[in-house]
């Protein structure tokens, strides 16, 4: 019986050392607020963020890597804190609330028509091990106010960022959290600027037309 006790014992030992693996690490999106510095002037309105989408293949709680141009790799120890999609949204909302002194207000007013409302597609969002992070989205500016203080129109632009990372998974998140505060920065910059009629140079910077 001793030994019978000690072999399950030492099985027990075994299974769960085998069970345990490698530690999960769990990142964010959200850049530290050190990272993220405000443009020049506040936005003194209020806004909203409307959809925010991310490519299917990449919304997941996992890390998801590029490995060639046919080639994905899901990464089971590296995980996003939340939905991929999720954490978008939670670091676009971050971000933009630090570039324009204000942050969004979601359920305050009655009707998206009432005040400026932000929407994103990201449509490229990849993570190239040892190589760089790119992030492409279009994006829109609805109800943009004029000079003459009343809300009307809308601009579209699209932006294509890329950012050099080393080695590293924490690298990778590092230069797309970078390249998140850059399409941030734009979109900030536009809301400032749009409503003037024409096309600024922070509209053209972002590939943007008016409609």
């Amino acid at each position: 019986m001793i030994r019978w006790g000690a072999s399950l014992a030492a099985l027990s030992v075994v299974v769960l050392s085998a069970c345990s693996g490698p530690e999960v690490v769990y990142y964010t999106l959200s850049p530290s607020d050190k990272r993220v510095s405000p443009t020049s002037g506040n936005w003194d309105l209020p806004y909203r963020i409307g959809s925010v989408t991310v490519p299917a293949q990449v919304n997941d709680t996992a890390l998801v890597v590029r490995l060639s141009s046919d080639r994905m790799m899901v990464l089971g120890q590296d995980r996003w804190s939340a939905s991929l999609n999720e954490q978008f949204r939670d670091a676009l909302v971050q971000s933009l609330t630090q570039q324009l002194g204000m942050p969004p207000v979601q359920n305050l007013v009655p009707s998206s028509k009432d005040i400026t409302q932000v929407s994103v597609d990201v449509q490229r969002f990849e993570l190239l091990p040892g190589d760089r992070a790119v992030l492409a989205a279009a994006w829109s500016i609805d109800n943009l106010p004029t000079t003459k203080g009343r809300l009307a129109g809308r601009v579209t632009c699209y932006s294509q960022l890329e950012t050099p990372s080393e080695v590293g998974v924490a690298a990778l998140v590092k230069a797309q959290q970078d390249n998140l505060v850059k399409l941030t920065r734009q979109i900030a910059d536009v809301m400032r600027t749009a409503g003037t009629g024409q096309l600024t140079a922070a509209e053209q910077t972002a590939g943007c037309y008016k409609s």
